[in-house]
């Protein structure tokens, strides 16, 4: 079907003016993405250091030891059987675990909801490891472990964040997609995907095979972005098949050290 000129021009108009006065939009995701990647820094920030929890139990987890660390966090446990803090199916899962344990493979790791000695339910990373005698035979299980309940928390923010993000962008009709400094897609909403195809985790390049237009002229917005923070162009593009009138915006993420890569409509 051929459109004429004029109500191409008309129609490419409205998009254009349309598209241009989203500014709020592009803005709007820009620190919705911008605030993902603070957080992702953050949940690493906050994997780092170790607060050392150091127990010794009996192959049955009854504790016979446990250090000023445990004892603030957790309260003073000697004496009681640790497994016995845990939800049931939990607990079944650790005394198989204890089961396999031999000289040849003496540890195994584990991430338990535990409640603190405040009655708070918190999270905690263990590594154990069997002490065996000279037979063989298990004699106890040396515990240390991390309270890592503002990493948990942290990715559970930062997973609402992403979900919020996705679903608000994939309500828009207009194709958003975003890059990360190595110019790898790192996000993609349903109309994006739906001209496109699924590309995540695709670089520029990997892109380009199937459509070699974008090779060219990303290049060129990588380089405006560098140079200018923003990227704009208009022209015809084959999409789904068809020769479509497009308007591009692109401009560059980021924070106060470095990039964080490129978010386009």
């Amino acid at each position: 079907m051929t459109i004429p000129g004029g109500l191409l021009e008309t129609v490419s108009l409205v998009v254009r003016d349309t598209l241009r006065n989203w500014p709020w939009l592009l803005l709007w995701a820009a620190s919705l993405l911008a605030l993902v990647f603070w957080q992702r820094r953050r949940l690493h920030q906050a994997q780092v250091g170790f607060p050392d929890i150091v127990t010794l139990a009996r192959p049955d987890t009854t504790l016979v030891e446990c250090n000023e660390v445990c004892q603030r966090v957790l309260g003073d446990w000697r004496g009681r059987r640790w497994v016995e803090a845990l939800l049931p199916e939990e607990q079944e899962q650790v005394r198989q675990q204890i089961a396999q344990l031999t000289p040849q493979q003496p540890t195994f790791t584990r991430v338990d909801r535990m409640v603190d000695a405040a009655g708070q339910v918190r999270w905690l990373e263990w590594i154990n490891q069997g002490i065996f005698d000279r037979r063989g035979r298990l004699q106890f299980i040396r515990g240390v472990g991390r309270d890592i309940t503002k990493q948990k928390q942290l990715e559970d923010n930062l997973r609402l964040r992403e979900a919020q993000l996705q679903a608000l962008l994939d309500a828009l009709p207009a194709a958003i997609w975003a890059r990360d400094p190595q110019g790898v897609l790192i996000l993609q909403n349903a109309t994006d995907r739906a001209w496109f195809g699924d590309l995540l985790g695709t670089s520029l390049q990997e892109g380009a095979r199937q459509y070699p237009q974008w090779l060219e002229f990303t290049c060129q917005a990588l380089a405006d972005l560098e140079r200018q923070g923003i990227f704009q162009m208009e022209g015809k593009e084959i999409i789904q098949g068809q020769e479509r009138y497009v308007y591009r915006l692109a401009v560059k993420l980021q924070d106060e050290s470095k990039g964080l890569g490129y978010l386009g409509i």
